[in-house]
This record gives C-alpha cells, sequence and structure tokens, in this order.
C-alpha cells in the first residue's frame, strides 16, 4: 500500500535477476534510481550493457597479466580483455 503523498511507480521486482530482465526487456526508460535523500533519476542500463567507452578501452589497455572477473555486470570488459 502506497503512503499518501507519495507519487504512483510501476510494479517493480523485488528481486534483482528480474529487475535485470525488466531493463533488458527494454522496459529501462522506466526504471528510476532512488537516492536516501529521495530524488530520482533513469537508470542508465544503455550505457551500462553497451559497447565499452574510450575511457573504459585506456584502463583496458594498461592491464597486464591475468584478469579476475567477478561477475558485478554484463561482462562488456571482459569481452573487450578477450578480443
Amino acid at each position: 500500500m502506497r503512503r499518501p503523498g507519495t507519487p504512483a511507480v510501476d510494479t517493480v521486482p523485488r528481486r534483482p535477476a528480474d529487475l535485470y530482465a525488466r531493463g533488458l526487456s527494454g522496459a529501462a526508460s522506466r526504471l528510476l534510481l532512488r537516492h536516501e535523500d529521495g530524488t530520482t533519476r533513469p537508470v542508465p542500463l544503455a550505457t551500462w550493457i553497451g559497447a565499452v567507452t574510450p575511457v573504459d578501452r585506456r584502463v583496458i589497455e594498461r592491464l597486464h597479466g591475468p584478469v579476475l572477473d567477478v561477475g558485478c555486470g554484463p561482462g562488456r570488459h571482459v569481452a573487450a580483455l578477450q578480443r
């Protein structure tokens, strides 16, 4: 139930995997990050799952030796490292 004065928001999945799937399905434009102070901003999912940026590429080019992927994203950096 919504508290009085709180704006109505789309039903948001409670499990992170469901939220991620929702974003990948194209619903990312409706996903918002809510900060502790109550402000919101759109989830930058297209950037997160997109191709590596020039800045990412410069960082990747400086890496030497084995790299451990701890599984905290979609794998775009690991894919770039593999190439």
